[in-house]
């Protein structure tokens, strides 16, 4: 019983990070792309 508690935990852990993994790519793509366009005006 203690052991599925701890893995619920973990898994609900990795998806959380993944979520936030995400989240932090799309913003560093975004921030690249609004680099990009400051430059070309």
């Amino acid at each position: 019983m203690a052991i599925m508690t701890i893995f619920e935990s973990i898994g609900l852990a990795v998806i959380v990070a993944l979520s936030f993994w995400c989240v932090y790519c799309i913003f560093g793509y975004g921030i690249e792309l609004q680099k990009n366009e400051d430059e070309t005006l």
